[in-house]
C-alpha cells in the first residue's frame, strides 16, 4: 500500500464529517443562539457565548451521536457555558439567587422548545393543504416570489391571489394552533 493510500485510510470522511457538522450547526445556529439571549442580554456577550458554544460542538462532535437532536444538544452545552459564564461574572452583573437564574434558563429552554413546535406543526399543516394551495405557498416563501409577480405566473388577478393567500393563512394558523393544542392534526 503506498503512503497516499495509507493517508487516505486514516481521515477516510473528515470532508463530509465537516458537511455534515455544518449543516446540522447552521439548522440549530439561530435556536442555539437565542436561548444565549434569552438569559445573556447583552449581545457582545452573547456573541462570545455563541462562538465559544460553537467551538465546543466541532470540538466533540465526534462524540454526537446521529440519533439525538442536534440543537438540543447544542443548547445544552450553550447551558454549561452560561452557567460558567454566570458564575464567573457573578460579581459585575445583576445580582440573581440561583433559583432566579434557574427560571430564566428553563424559561429560556421553554421558548425554545416551543418554537421548535410551531416549526414542526407549520410543516405538518403545509402538507395538509390542496397541492394549488402548497404551490402557492412554495411560490411565495419559498421562492420569495411577490404576489404581483405570482398572479401572473398563476394567471390569476393579483386581488384574487391576495384573498386566496389570506385564507391560506388562515388555515394554517388555525391549524398550527389546534396542532399545538391538541398536539395531533384534527
Amino acid at each position: 500500500m503506498t503512503n497516499a493510500d495509507n493517508s487516505s485510510n486514516k481521515k477516510p470522511d473528515n470532508g463530509s464529517r465537516a458537511e455534515r457538522f455544518f449543516s446540522l450547526f447552521m439548522s440549530s445556529q439561530n435556536q442555539i443562539y437565542t436561548y444565549i439571549l434569552m438569559v445573556i442580554h447583552n449581545i457582545n456577550d452573547a456573541d462570545d457565548l455563541m462562538q465559544e458554544t460553537a467551538t465546543v460542538l466541532w470540538e466533540k462532535f465526534h462524540e454526537f451521536e446521529e440519533d439525538r437532536n442536534f440543537t438540543a444538544w447544542g443548547i445544552g452545552i450553550a447551558h454549561n457555558k452560561i452557567l460558567t459564564y454566570l458564575r464567573d461574572h457573578r460579581k459585575t452583573r445583576a445580582k440573581f439567587n440561583d433559583d432566579i437564574s434557574t427560571k430564566i434558563i428553563e424559561h429560556a429552554q421553554s421558548v425554545v422548545d416551543e418554537k421548535k413546535e410551531r416549526v414542526e406543526a407549520i410543516i405538518k399543516c403545509v402538507g395538509k393543504l390542496k397541492e394549488t394551495d402548497r404551490k402557492l405557498i412554495s411560490l411565495r416563501y419559498e421562492q420569495d416570489i411577490p404576489i404581483k409577480k405570482m398572479a401572473v405566473l398563476v394567471g390569476r388577478s393579483v386581488d384574487g391571489l391576495y384573498k386566496t393567500m389570506a385564507r391560506i393563512h388562515n388555515a394554517l394558523q388555525e391549524c398550527v394552533r389546534r396542532t399545538l393544542i391538541y398536539g395531533e392534526l384534527p
